[in-house]
């Protein structure tokens, strides 16, 4: 699989939801202005309502903006094949049921899951559970991970 290619649909995915994101705090944002919702009374709270709601919309934009940004800065190294698993890894697992599972390391958006040339991919950091216990493992390596009080084993069948 050419990671340079998945990252480039990463990146799309982020953008769109950035861009969603944003049509919805525009949103948000023009209903808490609008003359039309000025409060009538001291338990009219429509506008005000609006305008938290347009302060949260706001707060999910930067937040894919600096995931788009971390994301980019990862263009550079995506040819590269690790020995060990590491930031912008994609790894296929094997776990219970001989269920094979795919995963790409990132640095952010964690749980987002794709898909891309047929295959669903999620992604997992390194703060997460899983993530950290994939850190630093090669090919052919098995190991246990604790997620949400249930104990999974896996085993690294590619890296790259």
């Amino acid at each position: 699989m050419n990671k340079t290619l998945l990252l480039e649909h990463i990146l799309m995915v982020l953008t769109q939801r950035q861009k969603l994101a944003e049509a919805a705090a525009m949103r948000a944002y023009n209903t808490a202005t609008d003359g039309d919702n000025v409060a009538e009374n001291k338990y009219d709270t429509f506008a005000l309502e609006a305008s938290y709601l347009a302060h949260g919309q706001s707060q999910r934009v930067l937040e894919y903006k600096a995931q788009v940004a971390e994301y980019k800065a990862l263009e550079g190294g995506m040819n590269n094949i690790p020995s060990k698993i590491s930031m912008a890894s994609l790894v296929e697992l094997v776990g219970a049921e001989d269920v094979t599972h795919r995963f790409f390391v990132g640095p952010s958006a964690g749980g987002l899951k794709i898909e891309f040339e047929r295959q669903h991919i999620t992604i997992v950091t390194p703060q997460s559970p899983l993530g950290n216990a994939l850190m630093g493992r090669q090919l052919d390596d098995g190991f246990q991970v604790d997620i949400a009080g249930k104990i999974t084993d896996y085993e690294v069948v590619s890296v790259q």
